[in-house]
């Protein structure tokens, strides 16, 4: 069964929840407003369609979010979320016991339809996912400055690469970035490997293509709140990434990189085309900067990541 889901977001960043009423199964569960999509419709057909019978508004503006799979008594639910990004009108609750809104991170508390929850998640991840320059052979109090500087301007998601630095010096240097993290209220990603990741306390791993590759999807058991993110360049990649129960991915290049000179760039268009052959989430990275978001958000990435462009 194919199912569309909106993730409508106000100008302060909180979603739009709708509660299944009386008489419906999962009655009292809240939802992403949405339902199913007919035969010989599109998703963003079925999108528009479902708003306006649920809720009275029309769809400005959308684009694809993630989607979602599920096996069910009657066979496999695959829920398609769209994140609209512009729309006429005043939600009501047209077929709902009730609406609400909430911030992702609040919205995680209420009882949630299964299906939604991983939607939920991913709504709260931030705009920008800042990838550290490497220290090279050592991690000196300016570096540290400039990645503190950077959690005080707002970075949530930190990924830290340091493929020059030395096992012992890159263990305690993690520790320090870990603290420094969560007092700015950041979550912490290490490219590393996960057991590595596990052990130092890190929030989650970020694995690039290599470590990708050689990850198998019955060996990567990880805590609950531990996010799992991937580099991939093509299908074959974010298969991998799929396969393994990655949270989210970073596509790239979009753009020329001078990190990367050598590497073809994608394009949005590209970008797209990648994104749609999946159904992880995925951040935009390659040539891009925090000026980017807007677009990047149009695109149907959750945000831009970057390394130069964040310091």
């Amino acid at each position: 069964m194919l199912v569309v889901a909106a993730i409508l977001e106000d100008a302060s960043g909180r979603v739009l929840l709708a509660q299944r009423p009386a008489g419906k199964q999962h009655a009292g569960l809240w939802e992403f407003p949405g339902g199913k999509i007919e035969l010989g419709e599109s998703g963003f057909d079925a999108l528009r369609r479902e708003l306006h019978e649920e809720l009275g508004i029309d769809i400005v503006s959308a684009s694809r979010f993630m989607c979602v799979r599920r096996q069910r008594s009657f066979g496999t639910l695959v829920l398609d979320a769209w994140r609209v990004s512009a729309w006429l009108g005043e939600a009501v609750a047209n077929e709902h016991s009730a609406l609400i809104w909430r911030h992702p991170q609040e919205a995680s508390t209420l009882p949630l339809c299964e299906a939604d929850v991983p939607i939920c998640r991913a709504a709260g991840w931030p705009a920008r996912y800042a990838i550290t320059p490497d220290p090279g052979s050592e991690v000196s109090e300016h570096y540290l400055a400039q990645i503190k500087d950077g959690l005080r301007r707002g970075i949530g998601l930190l990924q830290w690469r340091a493929p020059s630095l030395a096992a012992a010096k890159y263990r305690e240097a993690a520790i320090t970035l870990r603290t420094l993290a969560h007092a700015h209220g950041a979550r912490l990603l290490l490219n590393a490997t996960p057991e590595l990741a596990l052990e130092l306390g890190a929030d989650g791993v970020h694995l690039n293509a290599a470590r990708l590759r050689s990850t198998a999807p019955s060996s990567l058991s990880c805590a609950a709140n531990f996010l799992v993110a991937a580099s991939v360049h093509d299908a074959q990649e974010l298969a991998q990434a799929e396969a393994i129960g990655a949270d989210f991915v970073v596509i790239s290049p979009v753009r020329a990189t001078p990190s990367h000179p050598l590497a073809t760039p994608i394009g949005w268009n590209g970008f797209q085309s990648l994104l749609m052959r999946g159904d992880l989430p995925a951040y935009a990275l390659g040539g891009l900067g925090p000026e980017d978001v807007t677009e990047a958000r149009q695109q149907g990435a959750l945000g831009v990541a970057g390394i130069s462009a964040f310091w």
